[in-house]
């Protein structure tokens, strides 16, 4: 994340693309777009916003369309389910299209849309009935289509998976069907398609619907879709369906991979620097570092920069450095501190594994000297920052009024200032990113680094907040910081990034902030150590 380890990542044009938020200028306004490296990858990263959106809103509505483009994305939300970090149970899924069989036919069975996908995703992820909505195979098309009709008015759609056909058209919604329309039938009976040969009808949603979603995700993958992706980004006025879904819905992404995008020329969605801010949003910005957090409390690594350490995670080593047993926090049904050190300790093993990292348990004798820092605890932190020689620091701010959150700081800041003047150092120089929580928020000026990630990464935060049980049950930690998260990116561009009144950078609808100083001497220590004694925030931009 420092400037020099970004440096070293510039390379030349036959680098692989990594997954970045892009757009195109061409046409009405701006697409978003974002380009992964692989099918995988693209998969992952729709499944995390899908299932952020489910941790969000349980029962959210969702439209499914079959095939094999979307497929992955189904194996993630199950991967996902599986693993207990998000509920599929209660939320409601809605099939796009279905064929029916002509009247009297013995080798076609109508409803194999909603067969494939209970199949491959419904099933397995133990959907009841009564929250899957579709066109029912069973009844004649006409009458299948008012049924539809009357669910999809009672229960619109909040996410709209979609693939893109290779002529750019959405289903059975071609360039000449109206804008307006909502559920109807289409007749497929001269269909070439081999999946299609042999049915007659298919019931479908319309534009309307599509219009309707609150968020409408687009996919497309491998080389033989890069030309009409091309023809799509490059259509300024909307004649393929895709290209007017992208112009028209004002929350409507493109999701490709490196193969679908090999023919598109993109400019980066958001500068990396702007007003004297640094903007992070790609995993690129730091490659094979040592990453310590330093969490004060073993919830602490999450809830502060959980979503940054999650981006950083795809290509360095990151590790949540608890530094005490947090056994002093009210936990039901306990009876002895050690079974609260367990309890916080499997949660913060837990909370790390969502994030990408590993846990070390440093367990400061601070803690039960009702973190009181003595020697003892500068000598275990300078033991291990020697043992480990990491590049980058996260750690609490030097206003952060927790007392716990100080005493842990005081005595990071003592072990730096002694370790950078040994006569062989452990290191020469050090990234710190010092972060907020919402007990102890930045004020204008204090902060100087702006971490945009994709929403996948503010799940994964919520998750690791979730694993926390002991403490989510009594205080919503997960709301708070999540909450956070939506207020900073609402207001920082604005207010601090352009100023008021002028046109912001485009950043993720969530955000996380930090204060950034690279540490070469024991005098840039004794600055941070000033801010801390005078109980100030960092000064970001002091002369």
């Amino acid at each position: 994340m420092s400037e020099s380890s970004s440096s070293a990542t510039s390379s030349s044009s036959e680098q692989e693309p990594g997954p970045a938020r892009l757009y195109s200028k061409n046409g009405k306004r701006a697409f978003n777009v974002v380009v992964s490296r692989s099918e995988e990858e693209l998969a992952e990263r729709v499944g995390m916003i899908i299932g952020s959106r489910i941790l969000e809103n349980p029962s959210l509505s969702i439209g499914l369309t079959v095939g094999a483009t979307p497929s992955g994305t189904y194996r993630q939300l199950l991967r996902l389910s599986k693993r207990g970090t998000i509920s599929l149970g209660d939320a409601h899924f809605s099939v796009f299209d279905e064929f029916f069989a002509p009247e009297g036919s013995s080798d076609l069975v109508s409803g194999p849309h909603l067969k494939e996908l209970r199949k491959t995703f419904l099933d397995e992820a133990h959907i009841p009935l009564q929250h899957l909505h579709f066109p029912d195979g069973q009844l004649s098309p006409q009458i299948a289509l008012n049924g539809f009709k009357e669910v999809m008015e009672v229960k619109p759609l909040d996410v709209l998976i979609l693939g893109i056909g290779t002529d750019g058209v959405i289903g059975w919604n071609n360039a000449k069907s109206p804008k307006d329309q909502g559920p109807h039938c289409v007749d497929i009976s001269v269909a070439t398609n081999v999946e299609n040969h042999g049915y007659s009808q298919c019931v479908t949603m319309g534009f309307a619907n599509v219009m309707s979603a609150k968020e409408v995700i687009l996919l497309a993958m491998k080389r033989h879709k890069s030309q009409i992706i091309k023809e799509i980004m490059e259509d300024k006025t909307g004649s393929s369906p895709a290209a007017w879904i992208l112009h028209n819905h004002p929350h409507a992404s493109l999701f490709i991979d490196v193969d679908a995008a090999e023919q598109l020329h993109l400019e980066e969605y958001v500068p990396t620097n702007f007003n004297g801010f640094t903007i992070i949003n790609s995993p690129e910005s730091s490659i094979n570092k040592k990453i310590i957090c330093f969490s004060p409390h073993p919830d602490d690594t999450s809830i502060s920069a959980g979503a940054t350490l999650s981006l950083l995670s795809i290509n360095n080593s990151v590790v949540s450095c608890v530094a005490t047993t947090g056994h002093r926090a009210f936990i039901p049904n306990t009876q002895t501190s050690e079974d609260r050190i367990r309890i916080r300790e499997d949660e913060a093993t837990a909370e790390a594994h969502q994030i990408g990292a590993i846990t070390h348990f440093l367990r400061l004798p601070l803690y039960d000297r009702s973190s009181h820092m003595t020697e003892d605890d500068i000598k275990l932190m300078m033991e291990y920052l020697e043992r480990e020689k990491p590049d980058q620091l996260f750690l609490p701010h030097t206003g952060d009024a927790h007392p716990t959150h100080r005493a842990v700081l005081l005595t990071i800041l003592n072990a730096l200032q002694r370790l950078i003047v040994k006569e062989d150092p452990p290191f020469t120089s050090i990234d710190l990113y010092m972060y907020e929580g919402p007990w102890s928020l930045f004020s204008r000026g204090a902060y100087n680094t702006v971490v945009s990630p994709s929403l996948d990464h503010f799940a994964r935060k919520l998750a690791a907040i979730r694993e926390h049980k002991s403490q989510t049950g009594r205080t919503p930690y997960d709301v708070a910081a999540d909450s956070l998260s939506l207020l900073r990116a609402a207001l920082v561009p604005e207010q601090d990034l352009a100023g008021f009144g002028a046109d912001p950078p485009k950043l993720s609808s969530k955000v996380e902030l930090f204060f950034h100083k690279l540490v070469e001497s024991p005098k840039d220590v004794q600055v941070l150590l000033g801010w801390f004694y005078d109980q100030l925030p960092p000064r970001a931009f002091a002369k």
